[in-house]
């Protein structure tokens, strides 16, 4: 068992530079927050290649690749530990596994090795010259090449051992792979779930070509297959869900009643994105006045803000954005929304809703939604109780039958309820109503079936009878 050191932001900045594989999901702290796992993930293949560099340095070092097969389980997270477990090795070979801290299993591998050292290195000479893709419109009959090939001496300090042993035209073979998944076919909106390659003992020369040979609808699966003519075989590919955007200004207010929020000064926390997006809007359709926050998303809250200036016009007092960390409110953030004295508190704050497992309850994902959905709001509710009057923090039917892999998130939304009925400030009038699964980018990702549309159902719960006086 080997302990493999921590992925950073800027491994995975120095990985996509190697293999041209530049996905957001991988090394854009922003734009990952809005897609699958919420956050940066490490690249499968660079943990493929991290995980058998390991191994080269203990085990000796066979000369040439006969084959790997990877298969992607499970995303791992930037700053998280794992480890590499060897579950069978023979003299030409070996299965190895990518653990995470949690004991699941990440990455599983198959890795064989060829007999005494080629006689050359193949063609290779240099990085490879890759254009910037463009989005396939559909996978029908899609096919094309990439090119193969790194920079050696980025190449020798990232995996120094894999480097030192096997041609770099193997390696650089398995590079584009990450590169052709994640950049061009499914490209942007993908997931790697597997990579199964078979390479010839002498490295050849030539560009990896690659066509696709099904793509399973039920699934959203794309399987590709790749000839290179010293290497074949091919990789598996999931087409994920595309960032949800919401309905502009104009659709949203033509749903409204005017002056249904009037002589409301609405907080709304979470208001850059998904549904605080939408109540942002709602809430400035019906007359109130609107302060909104983020966390990271600076740009993202100035666009909703813009985008209710221009629909009230210049006569319209200005939407107000203010940034606001709901898990960890530093007191000088608290004084300043105190200071805005909003008579209403609109509370979509909420953490990456990452799901847990089948077999086991992780306090620390509990913990972690409780710091938000519970904590973050009685101590933001505290804090302007000089001012409220009314309060809505919506809650989930997942409460009522949570799926098991998101009873952390339902037990946490139950205790927001506690919090919301026997912990806020007395005579707050608070309404907790537990919405059906609405389509947000959160939601994309994790819901099965259909979802209901967030502006009807949002406005209905909003009604200022449930959120005390309008």
């Amino acid at each position: 068992m080997t302990a493999m050191k921590a992925f950073s932001l800027e491994d995975q900045h120095a990985f996509a530079r190697l293999s041209g594989d530049a996905n957001p999901i991988h090394v854009d702290p922003l734009a990952a927050r809005r897609l699958q796992f919420g956050e940066p993930v490490v690249h499968g293949v660079h943990i493929l290649l991290r995980a058998l560099d390991g191994f080269w340095a203990q085990a000796g070092a066979p000369r040439a690749l006969a084959a790997v097969q990877a298969v992607f389980l499970r995303p791992l997270r930037l700053g998280r530990v794992a480890r590499v477990e060897t579950r069978g090795q023979k003299a030409d070979g070996a299965r190895l596994v990518v653990v995470g801290d949690e004991g699941e299993d990440l990455v599983r591998i198959t890795v064989r090795w060829a007999a005494g050292a080629p006689t050359g290195t193949g063609d290779f000479g240099g990085p490879a010259h890759r254009a910037a893709p463009a989005e396939p419109a559909g996978f029908a009959d899609l096919a094309g090449t990439v090119g193969v090939g790194c920079d050696p001496v980025l190449l020798a300090r990232l995996l120094p051992h894999l480097a030192a042993a096997l041609p770099a035209r193997h390696l650089a073979l398995i590079l584009a792979t990450t590169y052709l998944v994640g950049m061009e076919a499914p490209g942007r909106h993908s997931l790697f779930t597997q990579l199964d390659l078979t390479f010839d003992p002498q490295p050849g020369h030539g560009d990896l070509a690659w066509q696709v040979r099904r793509f399973d609808e039920r699934f959203s699966l794309l399987t590709l297959g790749l000839e290179a003519g010293d290497a074949r075989g091919e990789v598996r590919a999931l087409v994920r869900a595309a960032p949800v955007v919401q309905a502009g200004m104009e659709t949203i207010a033509a749903h409204v009643r005017p002056g249904a929020f009037a002589g409301q000064r609405a907080l709304v926390v979470g208001g850059s994105r998904g549904l605080g997006e939408v109540a942002a809007k709602l809430l400035a359709a019906g007359g109130a006045q609107v302060c909104l926050t983020y966390r990271t998303g600076a740009d993202e809250a100035r666009a909703v803000a813009d985008q209710i200036d221009r629909w009230n016009g210049p006569e319209a007092q200005a939407v107000q954005v203010a940034r606001f960390d709901a898990a960890s409110p530093p007191a000088h953030d608290l004084a300043a929304l105190a200071q805005w004295a909003p008579s209403h508190l609109y509370y979509f704050a909420s953490p990456f809703i990452q799901t847990g497992q089948l077999d086991r309850f992780s306090h620390d994902l509990f913990a972690r939604f409780c710091a938000v959905y519970v904590a973050g709001f009685v101590t933001l509710a505290g804090a302007l109780r000089g001012s409220l009057v009314g309060a809505f923090a919506p809650s989930s039917v997942h409460v009522e039958a949570p799926p098991p892999t998101l009873r952390e998130y339902a037990a946490a939304k139950a205790a927001a309820e506690f919090a919301g009925t026997h912990l806020l400030p007395a005579g707050l009038a608070c309404a907790m109503p537990r919405l059906p699964v609405l389509l947000t980018d959160q939601t994309a990702a994790l819901a099965d079936g259909a979802m209901e549309e967030a502006c009807a159902v949002l406005l209905a719960a909003l009604s200022p009878s449930r959120t005390g006086r309008g």
